[in-house]
């Protein structure tokens, strides 16, 4: 949960705020609906005291939007009428990133009119892919889901992406992680408008963490990008099927025939790691599995993965996911 820090205290106790919620085609209802029941929570919990929150749905008509499943989203405002907007809200938008800004100009240029009068804006999971084309994120930092990071790494190189957290309060914009992250975002800006104990009351009534935790045990598995390097295609299967054993750079290059320097290059460009990151990140995602669906201990997963010691993988372990193998199967193990 931010604080709204002491340059706003004094516009947090002073003025209203009118939170736009934007619902498009293909938005997540449940973030719509659940920010609205949050932003009314808070509303409510400061029982007639200090600035009141205006909330409005904000549609490119003002009727209904059809959501991701079908769900109509009544729309109470246009977005042509959001030019008072305190606050502006993008949901996660269920569908392929790379076509949002091209379905939703609209709504783009929406952004970009707020940014440029200095608005708040705000977005979760895919919706920052929007707010980044109006620019106000470049040279700042965002977060979004993870499914989408090189994608948005792509698209946008000047934004200082950090997919392992699950909100980032940059002030003028406000952008959280995967789909369930809107709760996040909305207490973020409850504290903003409302100031923090009105956040943490709303956190209680909703019984959810008024500071979330990092996003970063979701971060892996992840694909590895496809490329077209066939002696590099060798030594990943080669890994692949040789997990537990040792592979140095000069083994590593023999697999692919190639000189150590040549490889090592190579590698990097196809893989955008070194072989010893790629080697880390496939064992780590080996013990996620199998302290997802089996019974091992740690002992014996880490056998399985290739170490023998078990201090220096569980340090590898947190490294990569922020938590221990034994934090990790408590929160994602299904195994009886």
């Amino acid at each position: 949960m931010s604080d709204p820090g002491p340059e706003r205290s004094a516009e947090t106790r002073t003025k209203d705020w009118t939170f736009a919620l934007v619902a498009v085609p293909g938005c997540m209802t449940s973030a719509v609906f659940g920010s609205l029941e949050a932003f009314a929570i808070a509303d409510a919990l400061r029982a007639g005291e200090g600035p009141k929150l205006n909330v409005v749905v904000a549609g490119p008509s003002q009727d209904s939007v059809t959501g991701f499943g079908g769900f109509e989203i009544p729309c109470t405002a246009r977005l042509e009428d959001l030019q008072h907007a305190s606050v502006i809200v993008i949901p996660p938008i269920i569908g392929s990133p790379e076509e949002l800004a091209s379905d939703n100009a609209a709504v783009v240029d929406c952004l970009g009119s707020a940014v440029d009068r200095g608005a708040i804006t705000a977005a979760t999971c895919t919706g920052t892919f929007l707010v980044a084309e109006t620019g106000v994120l470049n040279g700042r930092r965002a977060t979004t889901t993870p499914l989408f990071r090189e994608l948005f790494k792509q698209r946008f190189p000047e934004v200082h992406l950090r997919t392992s957290l699950r909100i980032v309060d940059e002030g003028a914009v406000v952008t959280a992680g995967a789909t369930t992250s809107y709760l996040d975002l909305a207490l973020a800006l409850i504290g903003r408008a409302l100031g923090p104990r009105i956040a943490l009351e709303t956190a209680r009534v909703l019984s959810t963490d008024p500071n979330p935790r990092s996003q970063q045990p979701f971060l892996l598995p992840r694909p590895t990008p496809e490329h077209p390097d066939e002696e590099v295609r060798k030594v990943e299967q080669w890994i692949a099927q040789n997990l537990t054993k040792a592979c140095d750079t000069e083994s590593l290059a023999g697999v692919a025939g190639l000189g150590e320097r040549t490889f090592l290059r190579r590698f990097r460009t196809a893989t955008g790691e070194s072989p010893r990151q790629y080697l880390q990140r496939l064992r780590v995602e080996a013990a996620m599995k199998d302290l997802e669906s089996t019974n091992l201990s740690i002992e014996e997963i880490t056998y399985q993965c290739g170490y023998e010691d078990t201090r220096s993988f569980r340090r590898l372990f947190r490294k990569q996911t922020g938590i221990s193998p034994g934090e990790y199967r408590s929160r994602f193990g299904y195994s009886r």
